[in-house]
């Protein structure tokens, strides 16, 4: 299960102190077909869980939220909804939150997948991009188009585009501010992937499997 937690101080204090936080799970997010129940032992399930919002511009709190998760099967799952329905002030017998679509990728390694901010997109569908075991990495649609789009969206789970190839994806980043994919792979190379497929740069400086890649955020 996807689980939202509230992180709260105990007492207003200026040090960093994590002994003084307090943490409550305030909503859990469940598939079409899940029931929730706390599990008896672990599992392996969810692997990755990414949040965006649905908006145009700069502003990192503006807009409906949109949660995209990834399990090892492949399969997605994707919710939306307002901030107000977060808070834990929300009513109880609303805390179980149903997702709007789920989908499998069949070829996805299940491991690896990266929500797309739409305001490096643009206006249209949705997308996150998902590492797959041919070693390209498949731009899916997560059923959702941005605020004001006059188009209905792509249904949920449709690959739209597939970019680059080699070895099996370990690792994604989006550009901060452009619609560029950097993409870290199990031998070692970095592709710097954009949308247009233009200018695609390959790095080499690694020997070893890259299992994270980042930009700064200048």
């Amino acid at each position: 299960f996807v689980r939202i937690c509230q992180v709260q101080e105990k007492q207003a204090s200026e040090d960093l102190d994590a002994s003084a936080m307090s943490m409550s799970c305030t909503r859990v997010l469940l598939g079409i077909n899940q029931v929730f129940a706390e599990p008896s032992e672990t599992l392996l399930g969810c692997s990755q869980c990414q949040i965006i919002r649905n908006y145009l511009g700069d502003d990192t709190m503006t807009g409906e939220i949109v949660i995209v998760s990834i399990e090892l099967t492949g399969r997605m799952r994707v919710w939306s909804f307002q901030e107000g329905e977060l808070s834990a002030e929300a009513k109880e017998n609303q805390r179980s939150i149903r997702a709007n679509d789920e989908f499998l990728i069949e070829n996805a390694t299940g491991t690896i997948m990266e929500a797309c901010p739409p305001k490096l997109s643009g206006e249209g569908d949705l997308t996150a991009a998902v590492a797959c075991l041919d070693g390209s990495v498949a731009i899916v649609s997560l059923g959702i188009v941005t605020p004001k789009c006059k188009k209905d969206p792509k249904p949920a789970g449709t690959i739209i585009d597939n970019w680059g190839s080699g070895s099996i994806a370990l690792s994604l980043s989006w550009h901060p501010f452009n619609h560029v994919l950097a993409v870290g792979r199990m031998d070692g190379i970095v592709d710097i992937i954009p949308a247009t497929k233009k200018g695609q740069h390959r790095l080499t400086h690694h020997s070893e499997p890259v299992r994270a890649v980042s930009y700064t955020k200048d």
